[in-house]
């Protein structure tokens, strides 16, 4: 799929219809005005590249809150088929590893605040982020963080960041 193609006005509609959408929600989550979204709707307002990519992330986001991708188009469960793929080539640490990097600077990603904002965790020693996620104190779904050293390098999820604090514990 290229990026800068445009969704005519129904498959808009029809993307919104798929996802149980009102029409309000679909603009809340495209960043839009409602009226903004309802002019797109009728024509009076023409679809630009931007509004197709605001209409995709909106999806995306939509089936994430409702923990349901059934109503996504194919190029979008493709494009998070190949996030997966990408995901699991991360190379994950040993707890040993981990414990030896643990001065090292982090990032926690896939933490939310209750109200499913994402909280974003960074500039923070490896070995306290290990703890705030083994402790759930960063936030919502924190069963569903993971964490990578600032570099990129390496991988902790949740069970990983509880192992590690019971083994080494106050050392961290």
């Amino acid at each position: 799929m290229t990026w800068n193609c445009v969704l005519p006005k129904e498959t808009l509609e029809g993307y919104r219809k798929a996802a149980n959408a009102t029409q309000e929600e679909m603009a809340h989550h495209m960043h839009l005005p409602l009226r903004t979204y309802e002019d797109l709707v009728t024509g009076k307002t023409q679809m630009r590249p931007v509004h197709s990519r605001a209409a995709e992330g909106a999806l995306l986001f939509l089936a994430r809150k409702r923990d349901d991708t059934r109503f996504l188009p194919p190029h979008l469960v493709d494009l998070l088929d190949d996030l997966a793929a990408a995901r699991q080539k991360a190379v994950k640490l040993s707890r040993e590893e981990a414990f030896a990097s643990r001065w090292r600077m982090a990032k926690i990603v896939g933490v939310y605040k209750v109200d499913g904002t994402p909280v974003s965790v960074s500039e923070r020693p490896l070995g306290e982020a290990i703890r705030l996620i083994a402790e759930g104190t960063v936030g919502h779904r924190t069963g569903r963080a993971q964490v990578f050293t600032e570099e990129g390098e390496g991988l902790l999820n949740y069970m990983d960041c509880v192992a590690v604090l019971k083994q080494y514990g106050q050392r961290l």
